[in-house]
């Protein structure tokens, strides 16, 4: 229809001009074109100015889309009807659109074994049956309006992962997930290892897990910036309306999961719960999790919010763990969420120092940055007595304190009845505040002065 709607144009255009037909060719694609100049070459040399859709991308082999690798009607279909690109047998294809609202879907058959890259595709869906393995990758903005379907996988497994920050929004339909299930339907054995990932859970559906009245289980992220959003009474990651959700595992990237009303921002939607949640790595600011989450070993964690962390991804706790993530959380928040186990941790990141400090009553941490240790310097001496020059920052640090031997102190900076002519060592410190631990101590070595009256003699006579 296009290529008649060009000629038309090229027809209109010579009528119009009084010329008789020039040949001239038209290359009418499927794929969606943009509106610029062409020229049509007049018989005497001269060009003459057409309006005439041409193509802004290659040429398109199935439908709104350009499949490369495997052969068409062997290793993959389109059904221009149905307006639905089948992959049929494993490999490595990739799949470009212009990012324009398109109704095509794509199905991955279940013997499928491969790789699929998407690049800025706007389509309905994509549906991978439960038996397939494939690996997913994401380039560009892409944008799935229906979701991305993986119906109560079995032997088969998805997993989602970019190698160049590729986007990817997937939004369920009522009753289905954004990623994974449909209604009624299990969503199990997914994994994100990178990309920019955004899943909305249709009505009582997960934003990554199972749809309505079904279980998620055996979901792992590991990567990326994720973004999880249950619809109403489903979880963020796990389980539909009345569904559980089981074996989720976070073990690196930045994740964010709300759950909708009465869901789960990791678990069980309405009516649900969770079991064996684990939270190893990253950042995982969650609204809620179903049940006491556990570091992969057993152990319980608990959230350990770190503060003022903008643009840090990487932390280390206790001097030899590091926590990763792939930046802030969304709408700018900086601040980091740790799952650590219930005892004091101190938490380190280039020359800022904090300790979470554990309070077993509640079972919660109070985390505050550790005030720096300070320049300690000596205003004053005499053969008696030492003066330090007062601490600086105490309004942000909290209050000065001062000790000549490290146990004992004071919060007079100045010391007497020393004796004369005597090394001390002088150490000061911030006490710290709500927001500061208590910093470690600064110190200087002074001498006092001598005493005159040992110095000079006094004359007979």
């Amino acid at each position: 229809m296009k290529k008649n709607a060009e000629k038309l144009i090229a027809a209109i255009v010579v009528t119009t001009i009084g010329l008789s037909p020039v040949s001239y060719p038209v290359h009418a694609q499927e794929e969606t074109e943009a509106n610029v100049p062409r020229t049509m070459e007049h018989v005497n040399g001269q060009e003459l100015l057409c309006n005439v859709r041409t193509d802004t991308t290659a040429e398109n082999n199935a439908g709104d889309f350009n499949v490369t690798g495997g052969t068409s009607g062997t290793d993959w279909t389109y059904d221009s009807e149905d307006r639905e690109l089948t992959f049929l047998t494993g490999g490595t294809y990739t799949v470009t659109g212009d990012g324009q609202e398109s109704p095509d879907r794509i199905v991955v058959a279940g013997a499928f074994d491969g790789t699929i890259v998407i690049r800025n595709i706007n389509a309905r869906e994509i549906h991978v049956e439960g038996t397939a393995t494939l690996l997913l990758m994401i380039d560009g903005e892409n944008t799935l309006r229906a979701g991305l379907r993986f119906d109560t996988a079995t032997t088969g497994s998805l997993t989602i992962d970019s190698d160049t920050g590729g986007k990817l929004t997937a939004i369920g339909e009522i009753y289905e997930s954004g990623i994974g299930g449909g209604s009624w339907q299990e969503g199990n054995n997914i994994t994100i290892q990178g990309g920019i990932i955004t899943a909305i859970g249709g009505s009582n559906a997960s934003g990554i897990g199972s749809g309505t009245n079904a279980n998620g289980r055996n979901i792992t992220i590991s990567g990326g910036e994720v973004i999880a959003t249950g619809g109403i009474n489903g979880a963020g990651i796990g389980g539909g309306y009345r569904g559980t959700g089981s074996d989720i595992t976070i073990s690196g990237g930045t994740v964010t999961t709300t759950g909708g009303i009465n869901g789960a921002g990791i678990g069980g939607g309405f009516d649900g719960g969770g079991s064996n949640i684990a939270v190893v790595d990253g950042s995982l600011k969650t609204s809620s999790i179903s049940g006491v989450p556990t570091d992969g070993n057993g152990n319980n964690v608990y959230l350990a919010k770190v503060d003022a962390l903008s643009g840090v991804n990487s932390v280390t706790v206790d001097q030899d763990q590091i926590f990763t993530r792939a930046g802030n959380h969304p709408e700018e928040d900086g601040a980091f969420y740790l799952y650590l186990t219930g005892e004091d941790h101190l938490i380190t990141t280039g020359d800022q120092i904090f300790l979470a400090e554990w309070d077993e009553e509640t079972s919660t941490f109070t985390v505050r940055e550790k005030a720096p240790a300070p320049n300690v310097t000596i205003r004053s001496k005499t053969a008696a007595g030492i003066t330090v020059e007062p601490l600086t920052d105490t309004d942000r640090y909290g209050e000065a304190e001062y000790s000549m031997d490290g146990n004992t102190w004071q919060t007079s900076n100045v010391f007497t009845e020393l004796e004369a002519g005597t090394e001390y060592i002088v150490y000061a410190r911030y006490k710290g505040n709500d927001a500061y631990v208590r910093s470690d101590a600064g110190s200087t070595t002074v001498t006092t002065m001598k005493d005159g009256n040992l110095l000079i003699a006094e004359p007979d006579g």
